[in-house]
């Protein structure tokens, strides 16, 4: 049974009580590809699997302004000048998979927002205000595999955003304002496959900001203001296939980071400072270990 409803207009009309949208359906499908909301009330389309809310006004999500919709799998608020969320806001969309909150005005995520949501694989923070997130605001969601948290105003990250995800593959903190990442900075995320940390202003990279994300696979840097890699950055992470530095204002990379690498890798590095003696080094190695593809 799928229903798929396209709502627009204020957020606060959708709670009036419209009983037009049972002439809409039939045997669970809607006969019109868009339902407006002068057509729905929200509280009857307990039957839908996506709600698209989009383009609206809706400043604040109140605790129980989302009725039990047991059959919600995808829910987009787009675009609504969304500032502030109340704990538990999304508690009765326990089968809710897509959460997209993009393009608002969210500025702190608070913790128990997301409470309630146990089936959540993919949230979609990007194009706010954020500058602050709370210690466990992303806890106990055990399905979640993707956060995009770009394009926001974040200065720092902490693995303490996170418990109880072990099932998260990809993090993206690109356009941001971060100046550093820290030692264990991502320590609670170690399923990590893809990690996007470009267009930030990072200058300094703990030798083992990386050193728990066993899984990731992609490592994205590029478009920062980074100078020099630790040695053993890269130390230990064996399935690391892509490492994006382009951009940056590296002057060469140590040789210790260069024999870390793994044998199929592919490394970005145009747009460096790189030295001509690193330049040759890079040269020499390239012959030694040919399967490796760097870029300068």
């Amino acid at each position: 049974m799928y229903l798929y409803a396209v709502l627009f207009s204020v957020f606060t009309s959708i709670l009036a009580d419209l009983s037009k949208i049972s002439g809409y359906v039939k045997n669970g499908t809607a006969k019109y590809p868009v339902i407006t909301v002068q057509d729905v009330n929200i509280n009857t389309l307990t039957d839908c699997s996506v709600i698209v809310l989009t383009n609206n006004t809706i400043p604040i999500l109140d605790t129980d302004d989302f009725p039990e919709l047991p059959q919600l799998e995808e829910l987009a608020l787009m675009n609504n000048g969304l500032a502030e969320m109340k704990p538990e806001c999304f508690r009765k969309l326990s089968k809710l998979k897509h959460l997209y909150l993009t393009q608002n005005k969210l500025r702190k995520i608070s913790s128990r927002i997301l409470e309630g949501l146990p089936s959540l694989e993919i949230l979609n923070l990007s194009e706010n205000k954020i500058v602050e997130i709370v210690y466990g605001a992303f806890s106990d969601l055990p399905s979640l595999k993707m956060v995009n948290l770009s394009k926001n105003k974040i200065p720092s990250v902490t693995a303490e955003w996170f418990t109880h995800c072990d099932k998260l593959k990809s993090l993206n903190l690109s356009f941001n304002r971060l100046v550093s990442i820290a030692d264990g900075s991502f320590r609670n995320v170690g399923s990590l496959k893809s990690l996007y940390l470009d267009t930030n202003s990072i200058r300094t990279v703990g030798e083992k900001a990386f050193s728990d994300l066993q899984a990731l696979e992609r490592l994205d840097l590029a478009f920062n203001e980074i100078e020099e890699i630790a040695g053993n950055t890269f130390k230990g992470l064996e399935n690391l296939k892509m490492i994006k530095l382009l951009g940056n204002k590296l002057v060469c990379l140590y040789e210790d980071v260069l024999n870390s690498l793994n044998d199929d890798a592919v490394v970005y590095l145009m747009g460096n400072q790189l030295s001509k003696d690193c330049r040759e080094v890079i040269k020499k190695f390239k012959i030694d270990r040919p399967t490796i593809q760097i870029f300068y």
